[in-house]
């Protein structure tokens, strides 16, 4: 199913916790004591967000008894190093984000959070399928769905510069499926 900008933002505030605290915000700064998640502050985000011995689970800090499914829910655990970069996949034609790639950009953007001064380069690309214009256009709306889901994490959009190669560069030149599954993403690179 393809799902546009205003869709991908609906489905992420859908898939968003409840807030501990019923205050919306843009970045850590607009909540007292707790994190931007979402738009909304929150006890946390990521695992680093609790103190030690407790874990983030479905945005409250949590004993880690307590906890189900800890290394599905919150992918950062205790010692695992920040990363402001990844990339995030698609599926063929689509650039909605997926369950798996959402827990790393809420990991990205954590980072990015304690990295106030980081500028990012979201950079969509595409598989070698289709016309230049097609991909170009499919690349870009790739690159604002990660964009905005960033922003939606309390990162501001003018951290970031949006770009898209289209299937310009491709990271596997080959001329398959798991070729072209390897191409259609998202890059975020430190500028």
């Amino acid at each position: 199913m393809k799902i546009g900008s205003i869709g991908v933002v609906t489905l992420m505030l859908l898939t968003a916790c409840h807030s501990s605290k019923d205050v919306t915000c843009k970045k850590d700064g607009d909540c007292e004591d707790a994190v931007c998640v979402f738009g909304k502050c929150q006890e946390c985000g990521t695992n680093k967000d609790c103190k030690e011995g407790k874990i983030c689970t479905d945005n409250r800090c949590a004993e880690s008894s307590q906890a189900s499914q800890t290394e599905k829910s919150t992918p950062v655990q205790a010692g695992s190093a920040c990363s402001q970069t990844g990339t995030v996949h698609f599926d063929f034609n689509m650039y909605d984000i997926k369950a798996g790639d959402r827990d790393l950009l809420t990991d990205m953007a954590a980072c990015l959070r304690t990295n106030a001064n980081t500028q990012i380069m979201v950079a969509g690309n595409t598989d070698e399928r289709g016309t230049v214009e097609y991909n170009l256009a499919l690349g870009e709306k790739r690159a604002k769905a990660v964009s905005q889901y960033l922003q939606n994490s309390g990162i501001s959009d003018s951290r970031m510069h949006v770009v898209s190669y289209g299937k310009e560069k491709p990271v596997d030149p080959e001329h398959n499926e798991q070729a072209w599954a390897k191409n259609r993403r998202t890059d975020i690179t430190i500028e």
